[in-house]
């Protein structure tokens, strides 16, 4: 007797396993193709070319228990910042936002270490905190390269 002759058919469990095998195949292909794209831009669109000089950058807040290092009190800001690159972070422009914007620098940050800055700020000038913006700059004055793909934005700061 012939196997493709015959009237019998897979049963439908085997059908069904068949199926959610060749699903769940499918799927891991997919998520395996996205993720490497994924981790190859970053997860960031870039519309404005900054050349290659902003793009090993890797500033971030530190992190403790999985909460941001960066909170307020009566003087000002307390952040620590981690330069998570391979390169020094010459310098690092604050937009501190309330009822007004309020700009200051930060020193070096060299590579692989956490730095504890504090940021004076007057809560009777400026009010309340809306945002903080962590803006990198490599160079000295007058070839200043800005990062802004690169920054950091944090909303919500809580007191100390």
């Amino acid at each position: 007797m012939n196997m493709f002759s015959s009237k019998r058919g897979v049963s439908p469990l085997v059908a069904t396993v068949l199926l959610i095998g060749f699903a769940v195949g499918l799927g891991a292909v997919v998520m395996s193709y996205g993720s490497s794209y994924y981790g190859e831009t970053g997860g960031v669109t870039t519309t404005v070319s900054q050349g290659n000089v902003c793009e090993n950058i890797n500033l971030e807040v530190h992190k403790v228990s999985n909460i941001d290092q960066i909170c307020y009190e009566n003087g000002g800001i307390k952040v620590t910042l981690v330069n998570k690159a391979n390169a020094n972070i010459d310098k690092i422009r604050a937009l501190v936002t309330g009822n007004d914007v309020y700009v200051t620098e930060l020193e070096e940050i060299e590579p692989g270490y956490p730095k504890s800055e504090e940021i004076s700020y007057d809560f009777g000038t400026y009010g309340d905190i809306k945002q903080i913006e962590f803006i990198p700059i490599l160079g000295s004055s007058g070839a200043e390269q800005l990062c802004f793909d690169n920054s950091i934005l944090k909303e919500r700061i809580k007191g100390c």
